[in-house]
């Protein structure tokens, strides 16, 4: 067992309601609201396997659904082992501050976070964040978009998530910017890419129809029959 696989590490996931209307709205120009609620669902499950294998393999990792809307945890109740947090108002920099209070981390811990738009996040990614935190103050997984799908803080690292313009294809060098200014130690992965519009959800069925993983078939011909419907 290496340094990091004894480390205590907290795992957030950033999620939302699966409810048609609410999710993947990017989707509906193509999609109905069912679809892209169905198409989400299937990546919010995939994302909370890849999670719940990791803990497994791992010692000392703890499971978190931070969840919008706030007020609706009957959404979340059937996610055993998973501790629920409801998720603050403002932006996305506000809520993930929010998140880190919440858990009130021992400073020595780190905490990761992770959203379900990337379904070709892997064990691999979260492995790596777990080594790289041990000398780093934060870990980054970009998106090809210029986002990022996964961030891995220590408690020092928390200035990341102020002053960022969310949403927009400099999220990433904006954070790497503050990080640089700010002295702070942070490395980041090649990139991943999320899918947030049609062309992307294309893609990534391109990748995962080239793929020789059965889970990978699997939600391919998954994703294949819902936008068929």
């Amino acid at each position: 067992m290496n340094q990091s696989e004894k480390k205590h590490i907290n795992l957030v996931l950033m999620a939302k309601a699966p409810r048609p209307g609410y999710v993947k709205t990017r989707l509906h120009k193509i999609f109905s609201h069912q679809q892209a609620c169905d198409i989400y669902q299937r990546f919010l499950s995939r994302v909370r396997a890849l999670s719940e294998t990791w803990q497994q393999s791992r010692a000392n990792i703890d499971l978190f659904i931070a969840y919008d809307p706030p007020d609706q945890p009957e959404c979340w109740k059937n996610w055993h082992g998973w501790k629920k947090l409801p998720q603050s108002s403002g932006n996305l920099g506000d809520r993930l501050l929010a998140a880190f209070a919440s858990i009130a981390p021992d400073p020595a811990d780190p905490v990761i976070f992770i959203g379900a738009d990337a379904p070709e996040l892997s064990m691999h990614h979260l492995d790596w964040a777990a080594d790289n935190l041990l000398t780093s103050q934060a870990a980054v997984v970009p998106a090809h978009d210029g986002g990022y799908v996964l961030i891995g803080v220590h408690s020092s690292a928390l200035r990341l998530f102020a002053d960022i313009e969310w949403g927009t294809d400099k999220v990433m060098s904006k954070t790497m910017e503050i990080a640089h200014a700010a002295g702070l130690s942070l490395v980041q992965s090649l990139p991943v890419s999320d899918v947030d519009t049609a062309e992307d959800l294309a893609s990534l069925l391109d990748r995962l129809l080239c793929s020789s993983d059965a889970d990978d078939q699997a939600l391919a011909d998954t994703l294949v029959k819902i936008t068929q419907e």
